[in-house]
């Protein structure tokens, strides 16, 4: 019986220690990559500067972007360097859901460096929601001046992905972040997020018939 106890616990405790592996994604080895994952460096060496989201694995968005989000950029705006905290002021586009146009939005969000998957040092970005929630981005990729590869938390837990692109390059795309993107986010649908002539020249909304009915009546 005793035998049977020790053996039933063993193997528990090796399903347990697969799962804990399973959910760990092979690129969060701190100790092979955690230098191009550093969270500070990255929030330290882009103030004032802005990115473009480029392209994700998914365009809705339900804690900041909205639906089918498009043209997402953000400027950092301050860096705290003794809390790790920055200000992103966000712009993006999106359609809401009882309307066919795109409308433009601007927010500021405080943004944190944070430890993910138990490094030591920093290698992730908290954005405090409503509610007392949160939502964290972990960094996969980053080298602090041309783009950054995010992993982001969607529904039912599953992880997608982001590629940043500072400005400077948004038009000439180093060739080494589109293959991050294809290496680490493999046999997944990517969306265009940023198009250069809708995100340059948005469209102006058109006036509704109501309106253009109230402005001949005058």
């Amino acid at each position: 019986m005793a035998m049977h106890s020790v053996l039933w616990f063993t193997l528990a405790g090796s399903v347990c220690l697969q799962a804990v592996a399973f959910m760990i994604p092979s690129w969060a080895d701190e100790k092979r990559f955690g230098v191009y994952q550093d969270a500070v460096m990255r929030l330290n060496r882009s103030v004032g500067t802005t990115y473009y989201l480029l392209k994700a694995t998914y365009h809705v968005d339900p804690y900041i972007w909205g639906t089918y989000f498009q043209c997402v950029s953000f400027r950092e705006a301050t860096f705290d360097a003794k809390k790790n905290k920055s200000v992103f002021e966000f712009t993006f586009m999106n359609k809401t859901r009882y309307s066919h146009w795109m409308t433009n939005y601007t927010m500021n969000r405080t943004v944190r460096a944070y430890k993910q998957y138990s490094y030591e040092k920093p290698n992730a970005l908290k954005f405090p929601l409503n509610a007392k929630r949160m939502l964290v981005k972990t960094f996969m990729f980053t080298d602090g001046k041309t783009c950054d590869l995010l992993s982001v938390p969607y529904q039912s837990n599953k992880l997608e992905c982001e590629l940043w692109v500072k400005a400077e390059y948004i038009d000439d795309v180093p060739l080494c972040c589109l293959f991050l993107l294809e290496d680490r986010c493999p046999r997944r649908f990517t969306y265009d997020i940023y198009n250069k002539t809708l995100c340059t020249n948005p469209p102006h909304r058109p006036k509704s018939r109501w309106t253009n009915q109230i402005v001949q009546s005058k």
